[in-house]
């Protein structure tokens, strides 16, 4: 039997849990467990429910843990993929917030909370262990527009804000490599140069701004 519509919520999770691994059973063209289509998807009117959620803690005191962990090979030429692909739609309605991803980290109220290394909210690693005639970003960036449509005038690629009652950061970027010279340049290198050719349009708090750039090498 197939997942569908037709159950209930409990059953639907029941149905999941009861065909953890490869079963191929779903509706949804998956090789794996799979619930739906974009035609008739699973649905729910229940606010504030989410259709997987897991609450995990681990006590152990060195290593690494994670509530989930995916890795995806690609053994096919010319073959390509991601290990996870989240999508989200709004449909014929005008919507609330709206997230592809949505991630928190957080250091709780609890006391000693602390860490003694680095909290991220999302952490990215482009791993190259051979040459590559492709292209290799951290970070790809694309809003992609309809004809003939528009967005609010503060649409921005990034959304930067400090918020909370507490201490704010009070830096835009942080560069953990050291500052070149003219003869030794890396991300960050000194110039005599101070002449802007170019500007990159910002809006701080409603307030156009522009960050001064210039086409001329260090020297």
């Amino acid at each position: 039997m197939a997942i569908s519509n037709k159950m209930s919520f409990s059953q639907k999770v029941n149905w999941l849990i009861a065909h953890n691994a490869g079963s191929g059973d779903g509706i949804g063209g998956g090789l794996g467990p799979t619930g739906g289509t974009n035609a008739d998807p699973i649905t729910w009117s229940t606010a504030d429910k989410n259709w997987l959620d897991y609450r995990t803690e681990s006590t152990a005191t060195s290593g690494d843990s994670r509530t989930a962990y995916f890795k995806h090979y690609i053994a096919g030429a010319g073959g390509g993929g991601a290990a996870i692909r989240p999508y989200v739609s709004i449909v014929g309605v005008a919507g609330s917030n709206v997230y592809a991803i949505e991630a928190t980290a957080e250091i709780s109220s609890t006391a000693s909370s602390s860490i003694s290394g680095e909290m991220c909210v999302l952490k990215a690693t482009a791993s190259v262990n051979s040459t590559t005639a492709g292209t290799v970003n951290v970070l790809n960036m694309c809003i992609s527009t309809a004809s003939g449509k528009t967005m609010h005038a503060n649409s921005a690629f990034i959304y930067l804000k400090n918020d909370g009652s507490g201490t704010d950061i009070a830096n835009f970027i942080y560069f953990g490599d050291a500052i070149g010279t003219t003869s030794t340049a890396t991300l960050v290198s000194t110039s005599a140069d101070s002449t802007a050719t170019h500007t990159v349009k910002c809006n701080a708090n409603g307030t156009t701004i522009y960050l001064l750039a210039t086409t001329t090498a260090p020297h």
